[in-house]
């Protein structure tokens, strides 16, 4: 149990959050985040996780998150995931949502993302976290330059 010093107790699974993940609420932090990738099959650098206990999905980047795509189109480590490509996501499994991004043969892939903080904030208040908020910081879109991933070239 965490106090997030506005009174009132969040449950929260330490391997949900880091040592940089404050979980105080000050302000907004949603992000609609756009990847271009060369390929479709290209990796992003992350990993999905689900905690099914409270029932929501996030991101860790991969270790060398600095040279990610998802890392420069504004995605963090254990941002939670709303929406994938304008579909609301929050009810579909870890398979279900693995499958719905490594399926697509779309190169653009947008991910509406935010912070713990500002999910238990929405969730506790029972707000509904989509991509029409006012509040949506609509990131530039991340584009690959390279033409194609080298044979041994993780990222880029």
């Amino acid at each position: 149990m965490i106090s997030n010093n506005c009174n009132f107790f969040l449950f929260i699974d330490p391997c949900t959050i880091d040592e940089n993940t404050t979980l105080t609420y000050i302000t907004d932090d949603i992000r609609l985040c756009t990847i271009q990738r060369v390929i479709s099959e290209q990796p992003l650098g992350i990993s999905l996780h689900y905690h099914r206990h409270e029932r929501f999905h996030y991101i860790t980047l991969s270790d060398n998150y600095s040279l990610t795509l998802a890392f420069h189109a504004g995605i963090k480590s254990f941002d939670r995931v709303i929406e994938y490509n304008g579909i609301n996501i929050e009810d579909d499994s870890t398979e279900s949502l693995t499958k719905r991004i490594n399926n697509t043969n779309e190169q653009l892939l947008q991910l509406l993302v935010c912070s713990p903080a500002t999910y238990a904030y929405y969730k506790k208040n029972n707000q509904y976290l989509h991509s029409n908020l006012n509040t949506v910081n609509r990131l530039k879109p991340m584009r690959n330059i390279t033409s194609k991933p080298k044979e041994n070239d993780f990222f880029f």
